[in-house]
């Protein structure tokens, strides 16, 4: 029994002493891993700063100030995004379409309107508002929306929806004066829509560019509705053209990512994980910089390389010690790939609406549509632009035109690269991505 009681002993000696060993090596392990991801996240910290990128919202300030002679705007802009955030808009304008709950389609210039003056009355009454957005659109410069850059995840364009409703605001006005055979005024509204689009290029956060692309698809939508049902004259078309092409969604999301980034970054070093935090911040600093890199790279490749990341996030994120020393680095990075999908759908967009107002401007001169991208001249597009402009982005080949009775369609085949004949302009399920004209 006594030799029993000692073998028995002798064998819990012998696991506690391995268990111990074990624990030991595992400390250890994460020790060194911890070190080694503390000195690497240092050392790329260290040259962000020294290439002047931003580490934390201090930085990210003064990163994202408006240039050295540079126009500021600022102001302009505030008191006219102030102005329509305190009016109450989507209330007052609840019963209107664009602006409220009214989902039908405005009819064209010439045709019936029921809310037609309706929609004027209530522009009359926002009259101060759209003069002052109008005055910003016309303000030479860049713009910077008050914020808080230290704000951690609350940092965000402040008064979103009053932004969007600026726009809003535009648009309607555009389809009341284009219904009163004032194109030249429509054309104004427009151009003033993209102006808000620009104003937001420089929003170091996701959120900002995604506004600011729902904005300019508002800008396009009326170009695509308007363009022929007002008599814009060949110098009104190109003065359009440039209004929509003035937009780099590349360089703004690139601003975004590094706006992302110091988010990140500041979420991890505000959490109590003790060693955990230099490990998901060397991944933080790892994802974005390959993204921001990407935003560098021509589309195609911007995509797969995008494609590449995320599968190799997947990959890491189902291996046991690799998901506990990431762990939070992909709660706190964006979702890399589907936010370049959305910036290269917006490119798509451009460059379609782009393209259509080059085919007005040839049938203008012609009498007819063109049948292909082709026939569209260079000198009807804006300068040095042509062949990038009827490249579709998801696969590097040429846009499509297709004339389908009296529809006159240019569109990408989108993500999933399959040409659906853009009918998801109908509504129906396919992914081509585009604009539509009645010629």
């Amino acid at each position: 029994m006594a030799q029993s009681t000692g073998q028995g002993q002798s064998w819990g000696v012998r696991l506690a002493v391995f268990l111990a060993a074990i624990s030991a090596s595992l400390l250890l392990f994460l020790g060194l891993a911890w070190y080694l991801a503390s000195s690497e996240a240092n050392a790329q910290l260290a040259l962000l700063r020294q290439q002047g990128m931003p580490t934390n919202g201090s930085e990210l300030k003064e990163f994202n100030k408006i240039p050295a002679g540079t126009p500021d705007a600022t102001e302009a802009w505030t008191q006219a995004i102030e102005a329509v955030d305190a009016t109450d808009l989507y209330k007052r304008g609840q019963a209107l379409p664009i602006v409220g709950t009214v989902m039908t389609i405005i009819p064209p210039p010439g045709t019936d309107w029921a809310e037609l003056n309706a929609s004027r009355a209530f522009l009359e009454e926002l009259g101060q508002e759209l003069e002052l957005i109008r005055q910003a659109a016309q303000t030479p410069g860049e713009a910077r929306f008050p914020r808080d850059d230290n704000a951690g995840v609350d940092i965000m364009v402040p008064s979103i929806q009053a932004v969007r409703g600026a726009a809003q605001l535009l648009l309607l006005d555009a389809h009341v004066q284009a219904h009163a055979e004032n194109g030249g005024l429509a054309l104004q509204d427009l151009s003033h829509i993209f102006a808000i689009s620009d104003a937001l290029e420089r929003e170091p956060c996701v959120v900002g560019q995604f506004v600011r692309i729902a904005i300019f698809s508002i800008g396009c939508s009326g170009v695509t509705e308007l363009l022929n049902h007002c008599q814009w004259s060949d110098a009104e078309l190109a003065t359009l053209q440039s209004a929509v092409a003035s937009a780099d969604f590349k360089a703004g999301m690139q601003t975004a990512m590094i706006g992302e980034r110091v988010l990140g970054l500041d979420i991890i070093s505000n959490l109590p994980l003790g060693p955990l935090v230099s490990t998901n911040q060397s991944e933080i600093l790892r994802i974005f910089k390959a993204s921001i890199e990407s935003y560098s790279l021509p589309w195609p490749v911007l995509l797969q390389r995008q494609d590449e990341l995320e599968q190799e996030n997947a990959r890491m994120s189902v291996k046991p010690l690799s998901s506990i020393l990431r762990s939070l680095a992909p709660l706190v990075s964006v979702t890399q790939r589907q936010t370049a999908t959305a910036t290269a759908r917006a490119v798509v967009r451009q460059r379609a609406t782009i393209l259509a107002i080059a085919a007005q401007r040839y049938q203008l001169q012609h009498g007819k549509c063109p049948e292909s991208l082709a026939d569209i001249p260079t000198a009807l597009l804006p300068p040095g632009q042509a062949d990038e402009l009827r490249t579709d982005p998801f696969n590097g080949l040429p846009l499509h035109l297709k004339l389908d009775g009296t529809r006159l369609v240019i569109y990408s085949v989108g993500e999933d690269k399959q040409d659906d004949g853009g009918e998801v302009l109908d509504g129906k399920d396919a992914t081509d991505i585009g604009v539509r004209l009645q010629p």
